[in-house]
């Protein structure tokens, strides 16, 4: 990839042309490759077994939960702290 282009930068330019509120973002993830993501001060959630390295990289981030639940689960688990509602009608398919 170019430099300067990863996944935050790349989901922060997304967020943008969608015209998407910020705030309604939660990223997730489980190994330093998504990492950038956090850094972009949306929400976040770093799944249940998780790779150690992205758990220590984001375990002083605010706007970082750290799920105990897996995949899925844990993105619920973090949808629920963060008091984010399920709305399945704003989802973007890609």
């Amino acid at each position: 990839m170019p430099a300067g282009v990863n996944k935050g930068t790349s989901l922060s330019r997304l967020v943008d042309l969608l015209g998407a509120d910020p705030a309604s973002v939660l990223v997730a993830g489980d190994t330093l490759n998504d990492l950038a993501m956090y850094a972009c001060g949306f929400k976040g959630v770093v799944v249940g077994n998780s790779e150690t390295g992205l758990v220590a990289a984001t375990s002083q981030t605010s706007q970082v939960y750290h799920a105990e639940k897996e995949g899925a689960e844990g993105i619920l688990e973090a949808m629920a702290f963060f008091a984010l509602p399920e709305r399945k009608s704003e989802l973007v398919n890609c």
